[in-house]
């Protein structure tokens, strides 16, 4: 319960600080006092949007502070789920500060927070009930969990096993949905069979290495650079063949002399022709064998050209065009097996739509139990708050595919009036009629799931003072899970509550303020008198103290 409200700066409140320690509270006083500006505070701390219109008038900032008393365990275990740890003495202290550039401070017990994980721990304390906004229960997309959560709360271990059973076997059916679509993507992404295999072949034929492109750049190089060395020793080769004869036949003109003075000489020379001669035979023996590189060069040059051409096609390296053929392979082998793979997932996808029909007809069929059992829950509280002609119920229709909860649609559908006809909630009801209808679907689904603190605002429109005292007492019993906050105009309805406030505005020094002063037991009697005769007379005091102890 909200158990201390500090507000400073907003709207019209200066300076409040407020102790709260009722279960079932009334905010009273005349229309402009400011009630509302009190429930615009609390939004605030539920994570409303703000306003710099909200910043009192020559103010810098406003600043709201609540403390909360959580009394729901489950409430609180997903609020210590969402902080990441636990909370103090259950409380739960959340401010808010807005300045005049527009920014938030939001802090959680002292701890810095966003506006989203604002949003998402007040989802489970707050809940703020008005004519204009509170259309949850009236929307279709919200019935069915409505319903699921009444019957995860009344249904048997045996019954909730089938929706357990059936998420589990729906995710095995998402799965092979998945499957099957990846299939039908990779097919679409796949060539033609022929031309993968012609592809395949065209690479299998030239029996590629792995590195085979680069390593021959590599050979290439170094045989082009022994083609140069090849032609210089050619043209050794051609000039020394031109030389041999003469050196040949001056060694053996030399031969003749025979003479102390040049016989010393004449073996010098010899032997320097016997040298050269060796090294000519040795650099022709490696001319002889540069032609073999030649061939290889040219070898090389022609595998290049091949390889090279195939980079438009496959990718520029060897391993680009290794991974190709791989590809291309794994194709052709999904081509080969799609059929297979297909037919597979397509028994896979009936089995698992199978299963899913029947856990989908059991869900049906105890949802339409627990449905039935629901309304007749709500249908009795409509009676308890004089709505006694009007009939809820709840209309099931099938769905043409499967989702997460099944294949149900379903429909809280009200015939308000004896001999109409049945209507969606959001269609039916008149103003009076449509608040009874709310507070019935909230007083059932609140016992289900408590939230800590139920504030409504003036849902006493179009409702009479004898429905007034049902719906007080229904909020009183609502008090006994949740703290109820009520803003009201209905003597019979402000009777019921455990404490009640007054908000008036006053003028002081040509400023306008709006103040909350908690009321004493004879300070509520006079004032529900004032609401009921616009007087305080003996006759309206009687009836106030008579609607009081009903």
């Amino acid at each position: 319960m909200l158990t201390h409200l500090k507000i400073s700066h907003f709207a019209l409140i200066d300076d409040l600080d407020l102790s709260l320690d009722s279960s079932f509270i009334a905010l009273i006083g005349e229309t402009g006092a400011g009630k509302s500006i009190l429930i615009d505070a609390i939004s605030l701390l539920s994570g409303s949007k703000s306003s710099l219109e909200k910043i009192r008038t020559g103010e810098d900032k406003a600043f709201i502070e609540g403390t909360f008393i959580l009394k729901s365990q489950v409430n609180e275990n997903f609020i210590s789920e969402l902080l990441g740890k636990e909370l103090s003495s259950h409380t739960l202290i959340i401010s808010r500060t807005i300045d005049k550039n527009n920014h938030n401070t939001i802090k959680i017990n002292n701890a810095s927070a966003s506006l989203t994980l604002l949003r998402k721990v007040m989802d489970y304390v707050i809940d703020i009930h008005s004519q204009q906004k509170d259309a949850f229960y009236l929307h279709n997309e919200n019935q069915l969990n409505l319903l699921d959560l009444y019957l995860k709360n009344k249904s048997s271990a045996e019954e909730k096993k089938i929706f357990i059973d059936y998420r589990s076997e729906y995710l095995n059916y998402q799965q092979a949905l998945k499957e099957k679509k990846e299939k039908e993507e990779q097919a679409e992404e796949i060539s033609d069979e022929e031309t993968l295999k012609k592809n395949i072949a065209e690479l299998e034929n030239l029996h590629i290495a792995e590195n085979e492109m680069e390593d021959l750049e590599k050979r290439r190089e170094s045989l082009s650079n022994f083609e140069r060395t090849s032609d210089t020793l050619s043209e050794f080769l051609n000039y020394y063949d031109n030389a041999k004869d003469s050196l040949y036949s001056a060694k053996k003109a030399l031969s003749r002399i025979d003479d102390e003075e040049t016989n010393t000489l004449k073996t010098q020379f010899e032997q320097a022709y016997y040298d050269l001669d060796d090294a000519y035979s040795e650099i022709k023996n490696i001319f002889e064998s540069s032609e073999d590189k030649k061939r290889e060069l040219e070898e090389v040059k022609d595998r290049l050209f091949t390889l090279h051409g195939l980079r438009r096609k496959y990718g520029y390296t060897t391993a680009d065009i290794l991974d190709s053929l791989n590809k291309m392979k794994e194709q052709l082998l999904l081509i080969e097996d799609y059929q297979s793979a297909m037919e597979k997932i397509n028994t896979k996808i009936f089995l698992s739509e199978k299963k899913l029909t029947d856990l989908a007809d059991k869900m049906t069929s105890i949802r339409q139990k627990y449905s039935i059992d629901l309304a007749s829950e709500i249908n009795k509280t409509l009676i308890d708050l004089d709505f006694k002609n009007a009939l809820f119920r709840i209309d099931f229709f099938k769905s043409d595919r499967f989702n997460d909860d099944g294949n149900d649609d379903i429909v809280f559908m009200l015939r308000a009036n004896e001999g109409e006809r049945f209507l969606m909630l959001d269609k039916t009801a008149s103003l009076g009629e449509s608040s009874r209808l709310n507070f019935a679907l909230k007083y059932v689904f609140n016992k289900l799931l408590p939230k800590d603190v139920i504030i409504f605002d003036e849902i006493d429109v179009g409702v009479s003072g004898k429905v007034g005292i049902s719906l007080g007492k229904k909020m009183k019993d609502l008090s006994v899970d949740s703290q109820v906050i009520l803003i009201s105009h209905l003597p019979a309805l402000v009777a019921q509550s455990k404490q009640a406030y007054e908000v008036k505005k006053i003028s002081e020094n040509g400023r306008t303020y709006s103040l909350v002063n908690p009321l004493s037991n004879e300070d509520k009697i006079i004032a529900i008198a004032k609401m009921i005769a616009g007087e305080v007379t003996d006759e309206a005091l009687d009836a106030a103290k008579s609607l009081i102890d009903k």
